[in-house]
């Protein structure tokens, strides 16, 4: 197949492998599709190519925070070499406002040592979900029997580059893959919308990939759950034989979409051509007469 140009402000995949903590900057500027690129091509291909070729992102509040909680949780020997704590005012008892010139020289003495500033506030938040996670039995045995942590997979699938990055994994011949997720909604239900509404099924399936090409194995995955508020609740998550096929499905369509649109230059919308719509029975039983509507057909069409 013919493979995608090169996008500026990226940097060409390492050769395929498992890397270990690589920074998330690095990740995110690999040229290489990953689970988020997949979930724009089933969108549509016009989606995918509008964020194919937009340049990196910047890191989000929400990024940050989870960037930061994953730490805590899964290489906590490298917080404090990542993170300094905000200011504080010593009369007020409070931290400095970031327009404070106290601030802006303790942000640029971090920036000069490569860590960030962090919150106290956010901190002991963090600090209270990770003794939540590792108060539980089943989800502390879990991240304890982890080998690492951070893991990029790079892959390639007949030309086309892969990526995908996993929170950790345990490399034993009964080990599994895991992913870390926050919610402030924890129940059953909250957490099936969460997974379908934002595609987890299709995250998973995709690594899943990504382990079985870079390692030979098809390892069990798990979603390790926490709560973002009190009382930080945890536990861990594994998709049904169900979702999983539904995930594996989605992969599929994607990159059949992705690969076709490299090979032919075109990126259709979502709605390509002309599209009818139709009251839903529901509407119907509004109006008391039930109205059957034909199809367009090509004579109907002007062009």
């Amino acid at each position: 197949m013919s493979g995608p140009a090169e996008r500026p402000l990226r940097t060409p995949p390492p050769a395929d492998g498992r890397y270990a903590r690589m920074p998330f900057q690095a990740y995110e500027r690999m040229d290489a599709i990953n689970a988020s690129s997949l979930k724009a091509a089933l969108h549509s291909p016009l989606h995918f190519k509008a964020a194919w070729d937009a340049p990196p992102g910047e890191e989000t509040r929400a990024m940050r925070l989870g960037t930061m909680f994953h730490t805590l949780l899964l290489e906590p020997d490298r917080f404090d070499e990542r993170y300094m704590p905000a200011p504080v005012n010593s009369r007020t008892n409070k931290e400095y406002g970031k327009q404070t010139k106290a601030y802006h020289e303790a942000q640029e003495h971090a920036e000069s040592v490569g860590k960030q500033l962090a919150s106290c506030d956010e901190v002991a938040r963090m600090r209270l979900m990770r003794d939540a996670v590792m108060g539980n039995p089943m989800c502390r045995a879990a991240v304890e029997r982890l080998t690492d942590a951070e893991i990029t997979l790079v892959w390639r699938d007949d030309g086309l580059a892969c990526k995908a990055r996993v929170d950790g994994l345990c490399a034993a011949d009964d080990g599994f893959a895991l992913n870390v997720k926050t919610t402030e909604r924890f129940s059953l239900g909250a957490i099936e919308r969460q997974i379908y509404d934002l595609a987890y099924d299709l995250s998973e399936a995709w690594y899943r990939r990504g382990l079985r090409a870079v390692t030979g194995r098809s390892l069990p995955h798990y979603m390790l759950y926490v709560e973002s508020k009190p009382p930080f609740d945890s536990a861990l998550v594994r998709m049904g034989d169900r979702t999983l096929a539904l995930g594996e499905v989605r992969v599929a369509a994607a990159v059949a979409r992705i690969r076709k649109g490299f090979e032919s230059g075109q990126w259709p919308g979502a709605l390509d051509g002309v599209t009818e719509i139709n009251a839903p029975e529901h509407r119907l039983s509004d109006v008391g007469d039930a109205v059957m509507y034909e199809p367009v057909t090509e004579d109907d069409i002007p062009f």
